[in-house]
């Protein structure tokens, strides 16, 4: 097993929106998928993929209220107008629909069960265009393939490492709380964070029009879970396990941290 760290992925008004309710900066989900889709790539099985993040920056427009601080709103990006008739005030001008995004530095680092060369990473992730929840990374990582995941992180600087909190959730609801609670609530002795862990299908898996790839294609709802920050220079830091991606059932697909 090897570990191909890339390090500082900076991606450019990536999506920070993960659910119709939830805005937040920690691309898990897509952060294992790109990692699933380089191995891939590369003729290699993924064996996990471990995520440290190192900064974001959500796109927040500052404007005075009627209380006169500065509240912070997203930004809502316009669509231009040809229409001028209208002098530029037509229905395009507004957005089409709310977003919240952002400028995210993540570094991955993908566990393989092959031998692939510098070169070989280079060459996939060239040819790839990388993109993380959306955002263009328009300058390619740093790529270093190390012999230990210990000594992945260590390569990759300062950062915090993006642990699973599945484990608080249940034992929140084994004190009782209800699953909303147990997700949301604050937590003092750490740093939690919601996330979208997954996705159900709603629906049958068919052939629907406009479809990607001509693949089957189903109607689904995200899967908020639970994941916890912890900075890699921490003294009792441990990686407790990569990430992996599976399916339960035939209709829901989650990632999740283990050995």
């Amino acid at each position: 097993m090897l570990f191909i760290a890339l390090k500082h992925i900076k991606a450019q008004r990536a999506n920070l929106q993960q659910t119709n309710y939830l805005a937040a900066a920690t691309p898990v989900f897509a952060s294992v998928m790109l990692g699933h889709a380089i191995a891939a790539r590369l003729g290699s099985k993924d064996l996990g993929v471990g995520i440290i993040h190192h900064a974001a920056h959500p796109h927040v427009e500052r404007m005075p209220n009627k209380g006169g601080f500065l509240q912070g709103e997203p930004v809502l990006y316009r669509g231009a107008t040809g229409d001028i008739a209208s002098g530029g005030g037509g229905p395009m001008e507004n957005a089409v629909q709310p977003a919240v995004t952002g400028d995210l530095d993540v570094s991955l680092i993908i566990a393989v069960d092959g031998v692939p060369s510098m070169e070989r990473v280079e060459e996939v992730i060239t040819e790839m265009r990388l993109r993380l929840a959306g955002g263009i990374v328009p300058a390619l990582p740093r790529v270093e393939i190390k012999a230990g995941l210990d000594e992945a992180i260590r390569s990759c600087g300062r950062g915090f490492w993006i642990h699973d909190a599945t484990g608080t959730v249940k034992a929140r609801l084994g004190d009782g709380m209800d699953i909303i609670d147990a997700i949301m609530t604050p937590d003092p002795t750490g740093w939690y964070v919601p996330a979208t862990l997954g996705y159900r299908a709603l629906t049958r898996f068919r052939k629907r029009a406009g479809a990607r790839d001509d693949l089957d294609h189903a109607y689904g709802e995200p899967l908020v879970g639970l994941v916890r920050y912890q900075s890699v220079k921490s003294p009792d830091f441990e990686p407790l396990g990569l990430w992996k991606h599976q399916w339960i059932g035939d209709s829901t697909f989650v990632v999740t941290q283990g050995d």
